[in-house]
């Protein structure tokens, strides 16, 4: 029998920024050790495809490759590290730093 996660998302229309909270592993960025270069799993596409269609975020953009090297991603995974997906490039960040990426006044 399958199981049923939960994943968080919340978004800052302002930073263009889409913060992804996932303690499940639903929809985390896969790791290919070949190329040592963290991207997009399937599942996070299709995350990705359904607020891409909501046009929540960065809506003049109608292009779906588009709009993901547009959005500011900020995966809080189950590891002890950020992953930050900015112009369709990752970057790691080390977890006791994830409230730089929070929203503020």
């Amino acid at each position: 029998m399958d199981e049923l996660a939960t994943v968080e998302i919340a978004i800052d229309v302002a930073a263009e920024r889409i913060h992804v909270f996932d303690a499940y592993y639903v929809c985390e960025p896969q790791y290919d050790a070949v190329k040592k270069a963290y991207s997009f799993s399937d599942e996070t596409t299709q995350m990705a495809r359904v607020l891409f269609k909501k046009e929540i975020i960065c809506s003049e953009i109608v292009n779906f490759n588009d709009w993901v090297k547009k959005v500011d991603w900020v995966f809080y995974c189950s590891k002890s590290l950020l992953l930050r997906c900015l112009g369709g490039e990752f970057l790691t960040y080390p977890k006791e730093i994830e409230s730089e990426f929070l929203y503020k006044k």
